[in-house]
């Protein structure tokens, strides 16, 4: 059997039978942060040594009571045009976590992660907003899901801004959605207490990360502040990133957005 077909095939049946919730996001909305979260929760409650906290994906091979949470951006949308965007067919019928944070956020994070730690963009940020993977982009994606609800079983919102300003409840009522009914709070606390942004910034600035290791917080320009993944991550900080005439621009593109996300 040809291998493009194997893959394809194994892709399709993960898919149709294993997968039980996406955690789906657009680029820089806190899926690194959530995912850890989740990940040491599983540790800590089902006393896991062997996975790693970002791995969200593999712990439910080790019990039947943890589901299988597939993570993804759905392709590569701060690549693409608003026009470019569309829900990903595996999503048809299945249960969904979307990962929500204010697109003007979303887009100044985006813009140093392209130019200084992947660095593939090599314009100034009022040329990064207007263009693919740009504000209109992050706001289409977005926008992408509501409309497309009827053909996601459950649709589950979570904002980063709820996150980070209600951590605790917000994480018991997502665990809630993904089956979690007996939730362990000292769980949820001690998790919460691993990945605050301190900490995961200071061992993204420290040797703890193996530069070979599949770590998401892994780094290879440890002396540029901009190049790292956890940067910021300030609410609301994009005000003091655009000039006027930017911060126009991406008030304005605001209004594409639908209400319902209540930015």
């Amino acid at each position: 059997m040809d291998n493009r077909l194997l893959k394809t095939l194994i892709k399709s049946y993960k898919h149709n039978f294993l997968v039980d919730y996406y955690l789906m996001s657009y680029p820089k909305c806190g899926r690194t942060w959530l995912r850890v979260i989740l990940g040491m929760y599983f540790k800590l409650k089902y006393d896991i040594h062997d996975i790693e906290p970002h791995e969200l994906n593999k712990f439910w091979k080790k019990t039947k009571k943890i589901p299988f949470i597939y993570v993804s951006h759905g392709g590569r949308p701060a690549w693409q045009k608003p026009s470019e965007i569309t829900l990903p067919k595996y999503l048809q019928n299945k249960k969904v976590v979307l990962l929500i944070r204010d697109p003007r956020d979303v887009t100044v994070s985006l813009f140093y992660h392209m130019k200084y730690r992947n660095m593939v963009f090599d314009g100034d940020i009022s040329e990064f907003i207007r263009g693919a993977g740009g504000i209109e982009s992050t706001i289409r994606y977005f926008n992408m899901y509501l409309e497309n609800s009827k053909q996601i079983k459950e649709l589950y919102i979570i904002k980063y801004e709820d996150l980070r300003n209600r951590t605790k409840t917000s994480l018991v009522n997502l665990l809630s959605f993904l089956g979690e009914y007996d939730i362990d709070i000292r769980a949820i606390e001690d998790s919460i207490e691993y990945a605050k942004f301190n900490n995961m910034k200071a061992r993204e600035s420290s040797s703890q990360i193996d530069s070979n290791a599949n770590d998401p917080l892994k780094t290879f320009n440890k002396d540029d502040k901009r190049a790292f993944k956890v940067r910021k991550g300030i609410v609301g900080n994009y005000i003091n990133e655009f000039n006027d005439k930017d911060l126009n621009f991406v008030n304005e593109s605001m209004y594409n957005l639908n209400d319902k996300f209540n930015y």
